[in-house]
């Protein structure tokens, strides 16, 4: 099989480890590419969120719809295939794509790789690493991969939303998206560096 499959350079490929005959391809063009092998030249759905080339795509061991991209502009993102064409509310849409699951801006650098975790108890545990030798462990909060499972209180969304982070002056527009300090989105991770890196 040979096809073009975006406009500019290929930067990334992984198969589907639970459908083989899917395949995601990461491009400097800002987006991933999901395509099926048994048609070739037909694209099945393109992945936009990124600001920068995409460098790595990896498939989650543990949930077959989703997988990961990495991009220069700083951000891996979680995608999950199963919410293509959900509908959205106009608050929802201004945070991305159904699709576009969480944002990690963790990285002050560019990512040179990432690798989900491979244990199940573990299943949404990504390790991620920067071209500053700075490597996170990290996992989106259980609000964004329970679902259902949890029940969210309300006041603590609106009421605690910024609790621990500090105050800065109002900008104008939103403060709201995925990866955004709100409680719903946010994030755990480590930070592990080398003596000397400074």
């Amino acid at each position: 099989m040979k096809e073009q499959a975006h406009e500019q350079e290929i930067l990334a490929v992984a198969f589907s480890p639970s459908t083989p005959h899917l395949i995601i391809t990461g491009s400097a063009d800002k987006t991933c590419i999901l395509h099926d092998m048994r048609t070739p030249g037909r694209v099945l759905h393109v992945f936009e969120s990124h600001t920068d080339e995409v460098l790595h795509v990896a498939w989650s061991p543990h949930s077959p719809s989703v997988f990961a991209s990495a991009s220069s502009d700083r951000r891996i993102n979680i995608w999950d295939l199963s919410l293509i064409g959900q509908e959205q509310t106009p608050d929802d849409q201004e945070d991305g794509p159904p699709e576009l699951l969480f944002i990690h801006g963790g990285h002050t650098a560019r990512p040179t790789d990432f690798s989900w975790a491979p244990g199940k108890d573990e299943n949404w545990t990504v390790a991620s690493a920067s071209e500053d030798n700075v490597v996170m462990v990290w996992q989106p909060t259980m609000r964004v991969w329970a679902g259902d499972a949890i029940k969210i209180d309300e006041e603590e969304l609106e009421a605690d939303g910024m609790e621990g982070i500090e105050s800065a002056p109002a900008a104008s527009g939103s403060g709201k998206g995925k990866g955004s300090a709100n409680a719903s989105q946010r994030s755990q991770s480590m930070d592990v560096s080398t003596p000397g890196d400074d």
